[in-house]
């Protein structure tokens, strides 16, 4: 009797156990339903271990709601306990998103915008439900972004960034260990490497950040499809590496860009034109790029410095101009970072 009775005990157990992640999966599909008015998120799968103490969903996809638009798909969302920091007496958790999908355009943006309070406050919610222990770090295995700015655009004339693998370090920061760290390599329009290293403070109000940026060997001619339904424009040839670095603080930003360009070559075939200022815009370039290429080694670069505030952004335009004729004519602009900004070390600050 007793050893048939611990039998049904441990048939219930493994019914309970198989049954468990539907029991879970269910009710937050139908939270993630009706949570916002904006968006709509649904998984097609969990599974848990009890081992490692996580949780996994698959099959993810995020919706605007009006009008009905995909804009994000995951493989999976891994969501573990970070066994290393509880050894220290913390408790939080390892992220760990595989193939993300995310496709940014004007629909998500205006939805956003439009419902931009009621958005944070369901992104508030949404994690609060799905993540309600602080996140440890954060892992983006291959995944991509493509950025476009209207509706119905094709394929060809979309900004991909693909390849994406990186880190985010101490995601959720606290008031003694406040900066947030990123590591990103991903790769830009199927043509160069990209690395990105960014750093935030969530403490400081508003938030303190900085970002640095270089891509290398970029093909520039795949660009050309964007180019030519924006500007006219199309290159026949050409290669770019690209630094900058943005940071930002008191509700506003600064930064440099600095672009050097090989062997380009902006005017192509008298039948490829689409008009007059296709043809001024093409021409405009050849000179650009006999005016200012340093002739050792057929190089085009200069520096943009900028600003963001208030609203309104701000050019250094002569500057454009004079290292650029610098770099082609007296003193080559050095390659890489410049390393020009720094994150305070006052990390906190006070409260009104």
């Amino acid at each position: 009797m007793k050893k048939r009775t611990l039998i049904i005990i441990i048939c219930l157990l493994v019914v309970f156990r198989i049954a468990l992640p539907y029991m879970i999966l269910y009710p937050l599909n139908v939270f993630m339903g009706d949570f916002s008015k904006v968006f709509l998120i649904r998984a097609d799968d969990l599974s848990l271990s009890f081992l490692r103490g996580a949780y996994r969903l698959e099959a993810i996809e995020a919706k605007i709601k009006d009008p009905p638009l995909s804009f994000l798909k995951i493989e999976y969302i891994d969501v573990s306990l970070a066994w290393r920091d509880l050894f220290q007496g913390n408790l939080r958790t390892d992220i760990v998103v595989e193939g993300m999908k995310f496709d940014l355009n004007d629909q998500l943006l205006e939805a956003v915008k439009k419902n931009a309070e009621a958005s944070a406050k369901d992104t508030q919610e949404l994690g609060k439900k799905v993540l309600p222990i602080r996140i440890s770090r954060v892992d983006i295995k291959n995944s991509e972004v493509a950025v476009a700015d209207m509706k119905g655009l094709p394929e060809e004339l979309k900004i991909k960034i693909t390849q994406i693998d990186g880190r985010i370090s101490n995601a959720t920061a606290t008031e003694k260990d406040p900066l947030t760290l990123a590591k990103i390599k991903a790769v830009l329009q199927d043509s160069a490497t990209m690395y990105a290293v960014g750093e935030v403070n969530q403490w400081k109000t508003p938030a303190e950040w900085l970002l640095s940026f270089e891509a290398k060997e970029f093909d520039i001619t795949s660009l050309n499809p964007f180019l030519t339904h924006k500007l006219p424009l199309n290159f026949t040839g050409g290669k770019m590496d690209v630094y900058a670095e943005v940071k930002g603080e008191n509700n506003g930003l600064k930064g440099y860009i600095k672009p050097f360009v090989k062997d380009m070559q902006a005017v192509g075939n008298k039948k490829d034109f689409q008009g007059i200022k296709h043809f001024g815009i093409e021409i405009s370039g050849e000179l650009a790029n006999l005016i200012f290429s340093r002739k050792s080694d057929k190089t085009v670069a200069t520096m943009v410095n900028f600003s963001y505030e208030k609203g309104t952004l701000n050019l250094d335009k002569g500057g454009i101009v004079s290292s650029a004729l610098a770099h082609g004519y007296t003193k080559e602009l050095p390659t890489g970072l410049e390393n020009k900004y720094k994150m305070n070390k006052n990390t906190n600050e006070e409260k009104e």
